[in-house]
């Protein structure tokens, strides 16, 4: 389907930020979330696209 990609369906995020930030790594430490690459980036408050816009 179109919503869906090799990572999982499309979301879309209030915020995006580096696992790096001290903020955000505090954030999944209380997740419970371990990451073994800081150097990706982190969306927070998603929630998934139902369509996707065409044009």
């Amino acid at each position: 389907p179109r919503d869906t990609c090799s990572t999982g369906p499309v979301q879309c995020c209030n915020s995006v930020t580096s696992a790096s930030n001290p903020i955000t790594s505090t954030i999944l430490g209380l997740l419970g979330i371990v990451l073994g690459n800081l150097n990706v980036n982190v969306g927070l408050g998603c929630s998934p696209l139902s369509v996707v816009g065409v044009g």
